[in-house]
């Protein structure tokens, strides 16, 4: 919080303001970056698509319970597994983005 207000006093409210649209920018290209890896390696990948669609059919309806969701879950954990790092690593960056445009919102109020 003190950085924040350091940060205030060293550009004031329109250079703060301007911070806030920069990494507005920088999470709207991430989320640019999340959906061309999703396109690349999940969209265009006929296997990755089969068994989504596996797993819909299984998940469905949605107002019952999975009849072995231990197993159905961690079988589908460890398939998409090698997935998760690269989705992970930019959904972190666009929250933690998210918290730094928290607390300058925070600051300018």
């Amino acid at each position: 919080r003190k950085l924040f207000e350091k940060i205030h006093r060293a550009v004031g409210s329109f250079g703060l303001s301007g911070l806030d649209r920069l990494l507005c920018f920088m999470m709207v290209r991430e989320l640019q970056n999340f959906q061309r890896l999703l396109q690349r390696q999940v969209m265009k990948d006929k296997n990755w698509m089969e068994y989504f669609s596996q797993i819909t059919r299984l998940l469905n309806p949605l107002q019952g319970t999975v009849a072995q969701p231990q197993k159905t879950y961690a079988q589908a954990v460890s398939k998409t597994s090698r997935l998760w790092p690269q989705f992970v690593d930019i959904i972190l960056g666009v929250g933690q983005l998210q918290l730094l445009r928290r607390q300058i919102a925070y600051e300018l109020n």
